[in-house]
């Protein structure tokens, strides 16, 4: 297709990082900041498969540096200490003549990395009224568009991210009753933001990246008041986020494949986000680099440009020495050959359910008798039977976590249509609740892409009542280690 740009396309990015200005930065920093602590959020992902730093200019209306169009910051919000430290290291800075946000950005590109400067669009960005404004509220989208020109023009970002996929239930860029009329609104907003973009990079003489979060199905974004087919139709974005708030739970199956279809047909890059949590509630278990490594591997498998990675180890978004060394190869499978894989079924948000987006799990059980099971699919990026074949595949084992189940309950489950045999399951009992039934899998092996899992109950006890639930489901992959490799687990 044509490219309208006026310094053609940005390269693509390697690996993108996003920090929110908050919690990993300004929240933590004592006023007033020595230098380094104002630097540490790029020096923390430099040297790193990290190319692209995305920046979060600030929260609802407030900023986090000396904007001349916004407010800095919470005025008035000193009755928490992080909102007191935040406020204060900014102003500091200023009153020395430093502005945080110039002071990362030349940061960034002392390490070789671009700066993207992300906004969010949504109902938050103006003083609390009695009937709060949304993004069809023309006061709105001047207030965002002043302070993306602001960061293109004053500041010289190398890309601009719109954030429209934040909080859609409790915190939408557009309300219900204002979504048909949103639907051209934003299209126009992005249009607007695209000619800005483009003079600027005239005047640079170098391109300038305009970028879009989104929900990750179509059909969600299209409730949402997001118009992304026609965006991509005009070649108006140079890529998309698909993401989806709430939960910060990480999910392998994130169902962006027809976003990627569409995005790839005009030369859009996609970059899914990646979130840090294997379960966020009750306690907080951050996701494994065996986790991560699956999420990549289903990712690039469906069609994604470059990973999107959502601070690390939420709130705290610390990086510690091994996320270092996660994020110097995550995301390339060549550096991931041979590492090991921990896919799993993430588990259904109530709430996302509106924005066609679901998960299968958890799932009760019926006993069906000789009638058919339930099913619900997972899906894996690796190629298991030719890496079988190449002599190369130590072990592929699939759990379920099963709640209120007995020994005595006949359970059969099927891979793609192959029952996998009992005799050689495993059976680990948790407390007196449930247990994890494992199956090792070797001739039956799940195939590149999705699978069908099926569970049928064929019998319970006649005395044992109540529901019997399909919590989890997870896969293990270990793979045989290359040469020179110490015999210890794979598995941290």
């Amino acid at each position: 297709m044509t490219d309208r740009r006026p310094m053609g396309r940005p390269p693509k990015a390697r690996m993108l990082y996003y920090d929110d200005a908050r919690h990993a930065y300004l929240y933590t920093v004592e006023p007033p900041p020595e230098e380094l602590d104002v630097l540490h959020p790029v020096d923390v992902v430099s040297n790193s498969m990290v190319d692209t730093f995305v920046f979060g200019l600030g929260i609802g209306r407030t900023m986090s540096y000396g904007t001349q169009v916004g407010e800095i910051w919470f005025d008035g919000a000193e009755d928490h200490v992080a909102n007191w430290r935040a406020r204060e290291t900014v102003l500091s800075l200023l009153d020395q003549g430093r502005d945080p946000l110039r002071m990362l950005i030349d940061r960034a590109h002392h390490h070789g990395m671009d700066f993207y400067a992300s906004l969010r669009l949504a109902a938050n960005n103006l003083p609390e009224d009695p009937v709060r404004p949304d993004f069809s509220a023309p006061e709105a989208r001047q207030e965002r568009f002043a302070l993306i020109e602001e960061a293109v023009t004053r500041y010289g970002v190398d890309g601009v991210e719109l954030d429209c996929a934040y909080e859609p239930n409790s915190d939408p860029v557009f309300r219900p009753e204002h979504v048909d009329a949103g639907l051209v609104i934003l299209t126009d907003f992005v249009r607007q933001v695209r000619e800005l973009v483009d003079e600027a990079a005239r005047r640079r003489g170098r391109p300038i990246a305009l970028g879009v979060r989104v929900l990750p199905t179509p059909a969600g974004n299209q409730k949402a008041g997001l118009d992304v087919p026609v965006w991509l139709e005009e070649d108006l974005v140079d890529f998309i986020v698909p993401i989806f708030y709430v939960d910060e739970n990480m999910d392998q199956n994130l169902p962006f494949e027809a976003l990627s279809q569409l995005a790839h047909r005009h030369d859009c890059y996609v970059y899914p986000g990646v979130r840090p949590f294997y379960r966020k509630d009750p306690d907080r278990q951050s996701a494994s680099p065996a986790m991560y490594r699956a999420a990549a591997t289903n990712f690039l498998h469906k069609g994604a440009d470059a990973l999107y990675m959502m601070q690390l180890n939420w709130p705290y978004c610390t990086v510690e020495d091994d996320t270092r060394v996660l994020l110097s190869y995550i995301g390339d499978m060549e550096l991931m050959h041979r590492r090991s894989r921990h896919y799993f079924i993430t588990p259904r948000l109530e709430q996302a359910a509106i924005w066609d987006y679901t998960s299968p799990l958890p799932m009760e059980l019926a006993v069906v008798g000789d009638g058919a099971g339930q099913s619900f699919t997972m899906y894996v990026g690796d190629d298991l039977p030719t890496v079988r074949r190449q002599g190369l595949l130590r072990s592929v084992t699939l759990r379920l976590h099963i709640d209120n189940v007995s020994r005595h309950d006949c359970v059969e489950v099927s891979v793609n249509g192959q029952q996998l045999p009992a005799s050689t399951r495993t059976w680990d009992p948790v407390g007196y609740s449930y247990a994890w039934i494992g199956y090792p899998l070797w001739e039956i092996l799940p195939q590149s892409g999705p699978n069908t899992i099926e569970v049928v109950l064929r019998s319970r006890p006649a005395q044992l009542g109540g529901p019997i639930t399909l919590a989890e489901a997870e896969l293990f992959v270990d793979f045989v280690q290359q040469r020179n490799r110490s015999p210890f687990d794979q598995w941290s």
